[in-house]
């Protein structure tokens, strides 16, 4: 199950009504860049997947909001016959706070129907403190993600410590520390 949503081409409305809603809607044509197939196309497939959020100021240190992917996409494999697989995210998210401590949280849900569904489930909450607000030259950020899933090796647990210095607007320094609940191993 790919849905890399990094290389998707498509199209893009954003609206920003003045009470405080936020609309984004795509439409999105692609699987993500992989590798070309031998006729040297990117796209394997001819399906359109469909992207939508929503997001509402509360108050001024409040904002609610609800994001959703419908996709589908061929997948080609040399034991089967060509077939569909349909792919379903949604989640809802928040924000908290202000220009100097604010709090971001977000679930997703995710299934993949293919030849079984396959249900996995996301969460990030952030923490971000700039004493200064915009003006920081200094900033410390908290991060926590989880994923759950039916396959195995997608489980991911970690929470990491960071914090910057900004030299210059485009020289930072950088300390992170990353503790890894799943593969202990993997802490630094």
């Amino acid at each position: 199950a790919s849905a890399n949503l990094a290389y998707d081409r498509g199209v893009m409305i954003t609206v920003g009504l003045d009470t405080g809603t936020d609309i984004i809607f795509e439409v999105v044509n692609g699987n993500g860049i992989h590798g070309a197939d031998a006729l040297k196309n990117f796209d394997k497939d001819s399906f359109n997947n469909f992207f939508g959020r929503v997001s509402q100021r509360i108050t001024d240190f409040l904002r609610v909001g609800a994001f959703g992917y419908l996709g589908k996409e061929k997948i080609t494999s040399s034991s089967m016959t060509d077939s569909e697989q349909e792919i379903l995210m949604w989640g809802p998210d928040l924000t908290l706070g202000n220009d100097i401590l604010e709090l971001n949280c977000q679930y997703i849900y995710r299934k993949d129907s293919f030849v079984k569904d396959i249900k996995t489930e996301g969460l990030l909450a952030e923490l971000i403190y700039m004493p200064k607000g915009d003006e920081s030259k200094w900033y410390i950020v908290g991060l926590y993600n989880m994923v759950d899933s039916d396959i195995e090796s997608l489980k991911y647990q970690t929470a990491v410590f960071h914090t910057g210095y900004l030299f210059r607007r485009n020289i930072r320094m950088v300390a992170e520390y990353k503790y890894d609940f799943e593969r202990k191993y993997n802490t630094f």
